[in-house]
């Protein structure tokens, strides 16, 4: 395993090691998706084709019928949450639709292969609504939020903008689109649920410090204290369900 000394100033510019790195980039890493697990079953999501309106109807008889397929889930038969007060976190709640591509079933299965093939067999049908995703600065219902992700402010100003432009010998004036990004791109997105033997519920995941383990608060009578690993660093998180 490598190592890195501990930084001693200022660590913007200074040529400091990520821990995992060399893991990283050599293939080494013990990614979550590689733990090893006796007899798994495989999780595969079905997403929404359209961007609002409702699920009328799911027709999940062929992929139930499948060898190897143990359930297909929906919001016709997923556990009840505890709090839905966070819509993110509100999967399979409803038969209510919000944008394309949000969660609205699944396949588990005893292998990926089998789950991705039952996937594909379930029959979905929408009651579709209209939708309005096209942004633009000279909509009449824009809003500026009052706080940002961690309480930051949303708009900062430095400076005088106006008079370094009228100032300037040479001014550019342009507006620039950012498209989506992903600043996790390098692993896949797994997590790994199992019985645990120091606690009732053990999680390995890329991410265990978001919604794969704040989702485990929500569930109603499930297990209170989940035990979660990050492999590739090897630290783990506790965290405590506010329903205990």
């Amino acid at each position: 395993m490598s190592t890195t000394a501990p930084a001693t100033g200022a660590a913007i510019g200074a040529p400091l090691d990520r821990i995992e790195g060399p893991q990283k980039v050599t293939g080494t890493a013990p990614y979550a998706y590689e733990h090893r697990a006796d007899y798994p079953l495989y999780l595969y999501p079905l997403h929404s084709d359209v961007a609002r309106g409702r699920v009328a109807r799911i027709d999940a008889g062929d992929a139930e019928a499948l060898p190897g397929v143990i359930a297909v889930i929906s919001h016709q038969n997923a556990p009840t949450l505890a709090d839905t007060s966070d819509r993110e976190l509100s999967i399979l709640q409803s038969d209510e639709i919000s944008f394309r591509g949000q969660y609205i079933g699944a396949v588990v299965a005893e292998t990926f292969e089998i789950a991705r093939h039952a996937a594909s067999l379930v029959g979905i049908f929408y009651d579709e609504e209209p939708h309005d995703v096209a942004f633009s600065p000279d909509r009449d219902d824009l809003y500026t939020p009052d706080r940002l992700n961690a309480g930051f402010p949303t708009d900062t100003e430095e400076g005088d903008v106006d008079e370094a432009f009228s100032s300037a010998a040479v001014t550019l004036d342009e507006t620039y689109s950012t498209p989506l990004e992903h600043n996790n791109p390098m692993e896949p997105h797994t997590t790994i649920a199992h019985r645990g033997h120091r606690a009732p519920l053990g999680l390995r995941g890329r991410r265990l410090i978001g919604d794969n383990v704040l989702g485990f608060d929500h569930l109603r009578g499930g297990p209170r204290v989940p035990r979660a690993a990050r492999p590739t660093s090897g630290r783990r998180r506790h965290r405590r369900s506010r329903h205990a």
